[in-house]
Parts: C-alpha cells; structure tokens; sequence
C-alpha cells in the first residue's frame, strides 16, 4: 500500500491530476488522451548524457549526496523519446543547477514524509485552483478540495521511508515543448469555437466554464524554462523509472504534474497506438478480402501460410485476368486488401498469418521509435494481441511482432 502511495505522488499524482472533464466534451479523443495518459515512466533508452547523482536522505532531512556527473554529450546531439527530443544538458550547470537542488528537495521530502516541501514543490496551490476551475465548487469523489489537499499531505507523510534512494541518470532540455502547448492549445481553441457555434443548450452553458479553464491551463504552462528530469526511484527494493520535469516560473523552479508529463510521454504512447491501428486496419481488410474471394468461390484454404510483403508490394496492383494458380490468387489478395486500405503502401513491412480461411495475425513494420536510454528501435504494430508501451521494445523483428500478434501468443 505505502509503495503503492509512493508511486502515485512521485510520479506526478496523476489520478488526482486528472484534467479529463475539460477534454471530453470538447476536446478530440488524441487530445484528451494526451492531457490525461498517465506518465509512469518513460519506456527507456540510451544513456544519452552519462549523468549519475545518487542521493539519500537522512531521517532528519539533511542530505547526503555523492555525485559523479560525466561529461556531457555535445551540444549537436540528441536524444528522442517519440517525436520528442531532448538535448542533454549538464546538471551542475549554473543554468540548471537550481532545477536539480529543488529536484533533490523534492524527493528528499518524499523520502522523509516533508508534505510541506513536497506540495510546495509540487506548487499545490495553483494545481488545487485549476481543479476549483474543473468542479466548480464541486466536489470530487466525495471530497472537497481542501480535504484533497489534506488527503495528500497525510499520503506524503505516510509513504516516507528510509529506504527510499533515487539516481538522476539525465537531465534533458526539450526544445519542442513550447510547439507542443501551441498545437495543444490551437486544437482546444478550435474544438471551443465548434461549441461556440452550436445551437445546443447544453454546450452553450460550459463556455462560460471552459474559458475559465483554458486561462488557468494558460497561467499553468506560462513557464520560462523547461528540464526533464530522467530518475530512477528504489523503494522496497524495487526500483522504476520516473521522469520528473521541472519549469521555472518568476524565477523559481516547480514540478509541473499537469500536463507536460502527459505531453511528453502520450509521444511515444501515441506512436505505439498508431502502429497497432495500422495493424488492426490490415487484419480487417485482409479478413475482409477473403471472405470476398470465398464469396467468389475461390478456394482460400490454398493460401493458408504466413506471408512477408513490402508496402509497394500493394502499389498499383491489379486484378488478374485469370485467378486460377497459387500466385494468382495471392495477387487478387493483394489488389483486394489495398481497395480496403490504400494507405498500406506507406508501411515498410507488412506479415500476414492465414489459417482456418481467415486471417489470424496482422504484423506492421511502421518504421523507427527512438526512446531515452535505449536507443532506437523498430516500431511494430500487432494485431490482434497489441504491443504496448510496456512490451514494445522486445519485439525486434517481423517473424516476432507476427508471433507476438496471435491470439494464443504466451507473452
């Protein structure tokens, strides 16, 4: 339970943080999902900036801290989680050395139960205005907002723990976050002005709500700077990665738990999502072409195998004059397949599992995700077992990503 706690306020109190009222009835489903994924860690990758600040706290809070901090990569390189890049910066830096100490205060008072400087950290009171904004005076779950805030305070003092360490393994710049508010903030606009237009009692009375959300989500991601914060958090033994990501407003630095979490995490996720939809749509259309052929009467127990093509093995393909041989049959399926889904042609690779007169596993090679720590990968898209943030990274291969993608794949 305390370890349960602990994950739940270090990485970013994402369930009490939830900012899904604004985005479902306004809001596009990738938005939402965007503001509202919960950012538990960012699947890793490389050792971009060979970074390590080990450190512990005393019960009494004093810290204790050994460094041992390697050069930094130069500045031309990056790293990349998604479309997301980072550019390692040097954390002794004066320009980010006042980040990291209010990093370390943070997770020093997670570790010796200081609720004081945790929500201070965490700049409780204008989280808790935000979400005044979100219920209206309402409450939530049976809770007044005040007695959310005492609820967190006694969660913070329940989870301390002396056995709590953390290792800042990187710390990043992200060059793009100021596009990702601009295009975030561009889409809820429009979707306002969608209920702006709208003749429907029901939407006319949330604008007036809305607007006051959208200037306090304004005021939140009105920051200076932004640094994320790549950590390994041990608790119970147990050790998980937990991106922290600190903004500096009028000159002080804050954990942002809101919405750059979640940004810049749902990247990655998004890509992931994709992958699998390609998939998913192939299996449909694959499915869909041999029941058409059966239909016709060709017998589609002749094409019963695994099969491996390339996207521009569906361009431009025609129907056969003849559909008799083996090849012939498998060209129709093709021409088939591409009129119910045209954009096939742009993945590299596509694999097909056909059994029982139907098709059973779709396999989409969709191109390069890169991700922090571990480097770059190849991004597949299964069908219907679907990879997921968690898992994709262990598929490295189509004949994997096909295996993964059946039904009775044991993962």
């Amino acid at each position: 339970m305390k370890q349960t706690q602990r994950r739940r306020i270090v990485c970013c109190l994402a369930a009490l943080l939830c900012c899904a009222p604004v985005m479902q009835s306004c809001g596009k489903e990738e938005s939402s999902a965007a503001l509202t994924a919960e950012s538990s860690g960012e699947e890793s990758v490389q050792d971009a900036a060979e970074t390590t600040t080990t450190g512990t706290a005393s019960d009494s809070g004093t810290d204790t801290e050994t460094s041992t901090t390697a050069a930094p990569q130069s500045s031309g390189q990056t790293a990349a989680d998604g479309n997301t890049e980072y550019i390692p910066v040097d954390p002794d830096s004066p320009d980010c050395a006042n980040a990291k100490a209010r990093v370390e205060a943070y997770l020093n008072a997670m570790k010796i139960g200081d609720a004081d400087t945790a929500l201070e950290i965490m700049d409780i009171e204008r989280t808790l205005a935000y979400m005044q904004s979100l219920y209206s005076g309402e409450e939530s779950a049976g809770y007044s907002l005040d007695e959310m805030k005492q609820s967190l305070r006694e969660s913070v003092e329940e989870a301390a723990d002396s056995s709590f360490r953390y290792t800042i393994v990187g710390v990043y710049e992200v060059p793009g976050y100021r596009e990702q508010i601009d295009e975030m903030f561009a889409e809820l606009d429009e979707n306002i002005e969608e209920l702006r237009d709208s003749d429907d009692p029901d939407k006319q009375a949330m604008l007036a709500q809305y607007d006051s959300q959208m200037e306090l989500m304004r005021d939140m991601l009105n920051f200076d700077k932004l640094y994320f914060f790549d950590c390994d958090v041990t608790a119970e033994g147990e050790t998980e990665e937990t991106p922290l990501i600190m903004v500096q407003r009028n000159g002080e630095w804050y954990l942002e738990m809101t919405f750059m979490p979640a940004m810049i995490g749902y990247v990655k996720k998004s890509k992931i999502s994709s992958a699998n939809s390609a998939a998913k749509t192939v299996y449909h259309a694959a499915q869909s072409a041999l029941t058409d052929m059966d239909a016709e009467g060709y017998d589609i127990t002749e094409l019963e195998d695994t099969y491996t093509w390339q996207g521009s093995d569906f361009e431009n393909v025609t129907k056969p004059a003849s559909i008799t041989a083996k090849d012939e049959k498998l060209r129709y399926l093709r021409y088939l397949i591409s009129q119910y889904y045209s954009d096939i042609t742009e993945l590299q690779q596509i694999g097909i599992v056909i059994a029982d007169s139907s098709c059973t596993a779709v396999a989409a090679d969709c191109g390069e995700l890169s991700t922090l720590r571990q480097g770059t990968c190849e991004l597949f898209g299964t069908y219907p077992n679907m990879v997921t943030a968690d898992n994709f990274n262990t598929v490295s291969t189509l004949a994997e990503a096909l295996r993964f993608a059946e039904p009775e794949y044991d993962r």
